[in-house]
């Protein structure tokens, strides 16, 4: 995992720049509304379109995939996010966004087994989906004191 993580590092860190180094403060300043949804919900519709093409992994049900997507990538977007504004660092994003990617499509997808398991347990799993959504409600639920950024 700690080798995933360190070559996960080469696309997170671009990600991560762009959506939460740059964008959140932006649609802060703006004041936008809930800014951390709103770059989560962004940060999922810009991945769609690889899905639909099928160069991004999608279970079965392509619109389940893409609304399973949604949800999670949504709800690690605030968890994120939040990471991003209480330590005032993207450092932080950049290893959980590449710690992430490790666990969810290096260990669970290679160890999970059986017909459709990953609509359950992969990246687009119900299961993921769920346990993300619960965290980032979680999270949503305690003070938040944002440092500089």
């Amino acid at each position: 995992m700690v080798v995933g993580t360190i070559t996960g590092l080469i696309g997170s860190v671009g990600e991560e720049l762009g959506w939460r180094g740059y964008m959140l403060p932006r649609l802060i300043d703006a004041r936008v509304p809930y800014p951390m949804l709103t770059s989560g919900i962004i940060w999922g519709l810009w991945h769609l379109p690889l899905m639909i093409a099928g160069n991004y992994y999608s279970g079965p049900y392509l619109a389940l995939s893409a609304f399973l997507f949604m949800i999670s990538v949504t709800s690690f977007g605030y968890i994120i996010g939040r990471l991003r504004l209480t330590t005032g660092s993207v450092w932080p994003a950049f290893f959980l966004h590449a710690s992430w990617n490790a666990v969810i499509q290096d260990v669970f997808d290679s160890f999970s087994k059986g017909e459709n398991v990953l609509l359950w347990t992969g990246e687009l799993g119900i299961l993921v989906a769920l346990a993300l959504l619960a965290a980032a409600w979680f999270i949503s639920r305690r003070p938040m004191s944002v440092r500089r950024l």
